[in-house]
């Protein structure tokens, strides 16, 4: 999703619709962003957590360049390892609908390893839903306020619950650990404390999230790094260390991995 978004997300600044009561443990919630920015590329980044965004102005495309360079229609899911990509220039003034999951909500409602499903980190909710994921884009866009949209989101999502759903708490629960933490803990740290093996915790993040623990925690340890940046003019060494990096030389190589830049003179 556009980095801005994640970063009023990120720090709750932003206002947000709640789902069915039915739906509180899959979606966090349903937002909406207008583009601020036209005509210049923008990072497009996840924490982790999947999301499912609808484009509500014609012409309904978007295009995105870098690690993951597709263009893709109406609507789609935004999953697990995006790193160095971002959306092409687009008009000033596109509206999207995000439908924030939870960590592993995006699995319990498919009831599938995550990576069988969506095997790049973008694609197209009608390869996930075909006809019914169509119709549900036609029906977004033809509702013309936010209450009427998230009806029709709790309306669709709750046909998809599945009858008896996998249980996931172990990895939610690792997972707030993690965000709580700021991503500064290890995963032998999450092993000793939820009394499980490294290999189980891998294998059942990757099922669930479509990532590794590992890569979860750098995640959400680089992005709290990215978003204090203008706490910290001029002064990447104390950013760095503030936020787990040995140095600076370790937070720039992190930055160029999830950005495909260098940090300008913020």
């Amino acid at each position: 999703m556009p980095v801005d978004l994640l970063a009023h997300i990120f720090r709750e600044k932003v206002s947000v619709v709640a789902p069915a009561a039915a739906l509180r443990e899959i979606v966090c919630g349903y937002y909406w962003y207008t583009c601020s920015e036209g005509n210049t590329p923008l990072w497009a980044t996840l924490d982790g957590e999947p999301a499912l965004l609808f484009l509500l102005d014609a012409p309904y495309t978007i295009s995105f360049t870098g690690g993951n360079a597709i263009t893709l229609e109406q609507a789609f899911f935004c999953c697990y390892g995006l790193q160095n990509t971002y959306i092409s220039a687009w008009p000033q003034g596109m509206r999207l609908l995000v439908v924030k999951f939870s960590c592993n909500g995006l699995y319990q409602l498919l009831q599938q390893p995550l990576l069988s499903i969506t095997r790049s980190p973008l694609v197209a909710m009608a390869d996930v839903w075909g006809a019914d994921g169509l119709a549900l884009a036609a029906a977004i866009r033809n509702t013309g306020n936010p209450r009427g949209q998230a009806a029709v989101l709790d309306t669709f999502l709750r046909r998809q619950l599945p009858i008896q759903p996998q249980a996931a708490y172990l990895v939610r629960a690792a997972a707030v650990q993690i965000r709580q933490s700021k991503g500064q803990l290890s995963v032998q740290t999450l092993c000793r404390e939820f009394g499980v093996n490294y290999k189980w915790l891998e294998r059942n993040f990757k099922n669930q999230l479509g990532i590794t623990p590992k890569v979860y925690i750098n995640t959400i340890r680089f992005l709290h790094a990215y978003f204090s940046m203008e706490d910290y003019p001029g002064n990447l060494t104390c950013l760095a260390l503030e936020h787990g990096y040995y140095d600076q030389p370790h937070f720039i190589k992190e930055f160029k991995r999830h950005t495909g830049g260098v940090p300008s003179g913020r």
